[in-house]
């Protein structure tokens, strides 16, 4: 498949935080074609990584948004603040604010794959492995030097976050 090499927006990196941009700026009117994901990491490597995340109440609202909530969560219920030897602590439980839970523990992995798996749907392009070497911007955007396997190549946005 080939992917073109001009886009309207470029994210330099395909975490959460920049699926999730991408997944709501398409749901908000942009071009899904318009916008290109570029990660270091191949996707299949990400969807794998084993290490947790603590995600926020609001971070959950945001991946709900997107369309990518649920996943195997943890919920937060609790959160204990202090520091040990001295004077004072604070508590903050979630039925003082009126929510569920405080926020949620999940994989990384899982948290990407919902998240691959609605820009995938959505049809944004996405380049993994691509490793940005360099960028120089100019009055009508920016050109993005990319490695991917070894290949030196470049595209064109008009932004790049």
């Amino acid at each position: 498949m080939h992917t073109p090499s001009t886009f309207d927006l470029a994210i330099c990196g395909a975490g959460p935080v920049g699926m999730a941009l991408a997944a709501l700026l398409v749901q908000r009117g942009t071009r899904a074609a318009g916008i290109a994901l570029l990660d270091a990491k191949s996707l299949e490597q990400a969807r794998r990584d084993p290490r947790t995340i603590a995600l926020s109440h609001g971070s959950r609202q945001i991946l709900e948004e997107a369309g990518a909530w649920p996943v195997a969560a943890t919920p937060i219920h609790q959160i204990h603040v202090s520091r040990r030897g001295q004077f004072g602590r604070s508590l903050m439980d979630r039925s003082e604010h009126g929510v569920e839970a405080l926020g949620y523990v999940a994989r990384y992995g899982a948290v990407i794959s919902a998240l691959a798996d609605v820009c995938e749907r959505l049809g944004v392009a996405s380049l993994r492995p691509a490793l940005v070497t360099g960028t120089e911007e100019d009055a009508d955007g920016v050109s993005v030097q990319i490695d991917q396997a070894g290949a030196a190549s470049s595209l064109r946005a008009s932004l790049l976050v």
